[in-house]
């Protein structure tokens, strides 16, 4: 599959993607999966197995997976483009290019939902964040964007500077948050995750952020990470429609993101309301997570995809006008 990850992943027969670790590494994924099937949530591609190794006194890590090819797919950065582009470029109706938003929104509380019911696999999935959970969290994220601000030059670094004070006020928000509830969480959820599919939707790739270490990824969190991680990959869509896609109208591209951005977070919240599981999603950190994304996407941007800056320069322009 020639596509930008991680690992490498090899279509078998046309039946089974066997993902083969590149760097063999701890990770939830195996864990996160048995979890979620057990819970009865369906809208994954099947698993077949997980081939983990432990050495000797060592935490086992994974060497490879097997999961079911959904044939036809294509991921939310085909898709969801798309979409935005026939709106932004092709004169297409608004209602009908963020439609597939309200589908997104209630398959990640469907799978938030399932990731806070308890299995045999994860018995207390829920818990609620200590003082101590809330200023680590409070302490990367404003790491990361110190990191940002010495690493990002030019005209998207003296933005960046620009709303730094901003910025850090939002992430201070997080103190607030103790005893919010904390579940397994995806983890690195963006609308990459997200397949299209003849049978619908579904959300694959529970390894968690590459960028973060594999103790931080096992750790309960706080449903609004994945939550803010989605509302701002539907922003970065507009970015790349923008940038890539011929004839778009910057000004249509805006409304999309808006448009988009709304309608999963409405359906998001719906969703979670059907589950009776609306106490999942602290708002109160939803911008402060968004922040700490956007600083995520700086720094990648920096140190792997330079072409990549123009994304997050952007994307907190729209959170800090």
């Amino acid at each position: 599959m020639l596509v930008d990850q991680t690992h490498e992943s090899v279509v078998v027969a046309e039946d089974v993607v066997v993902k083969w670790a590149v760097h063999a590494e701890q990770t939830p994924a195996p864990s996160l999966v048995a979890h979620l099937a057990q819970a009865g949530f369906t809208q994954m591609p099947r698993p077949w197995g997980f081939v983990t190794w432990s050495g000797r006194d060592a935490e086992p890590v994974l060497v490879a997976s097997a999961m079911q090819y959904l044939q036809g797919a294509s991921d939310g950065w085909t898709w969801a483009v798309q979409d935005a582009g026939d709106f932004a470029a092709r004169d297409g109706d608004l209602a009908s290019s963020v439609r597939a938003m309200v589908e997104v929104g209630r398959l990640v509380a469907d799978l938030h939902s399932a990731l806070a019911t308890s299995t045999a696999v994860t018995p207390h999935p829920v818990c609620r964040a200590t003082a101590q959970d809330v200023e680590a969290w409070h302490a990367l994220a404003r790491r990361l964007l110190d990191d940002a601000v010495r690493a990002v030059d030019g005209p998207e670094g003296e933005r960046l500077i620009d709303r730094r004070d901003a910025m850090t006020a939002a992430i201070d928000a997080m103190l607030e948050a103790e005893g919010c509830l904390t579940i397994p969480v995806h983890g690195d959820l963006h609308v990459g995750q997200v397949l299209r599919w003849s049978g619908g939707y579904a959300v694959g790739d529970f390894d968690g952020n590459p960028v973060l270490p594999v103790s931080e990824r096992l750790r309960p969190q706080a449903a609004a990470r994945d939550v803010a991680g989605m509302l701002q990959a539907l922003d970065h869509v507009g970015r790349v429609v923008n940038r890539r896609v011929d004839g778009s109208d910057a000004e249509r591209v805006t409304r999309w993101i808006a448009a988009a951005q709304q309608q999963f977070i409405a359906s998001y919240r719906e969703r979670l309301h059907t589950h009776r599981s609306t106490e999942l999603l602290d708002e109160r950190l939803l911008l402060p997570f968004q922040v700490e994304q956007e600083c995520r996407e700086f720094l990648y941007a920096v140190h792997h995809r330079p072409q990549w800056r123009y994304v997050p320069d952007q994307a907190l322009q729209a959170l800090f006008p």
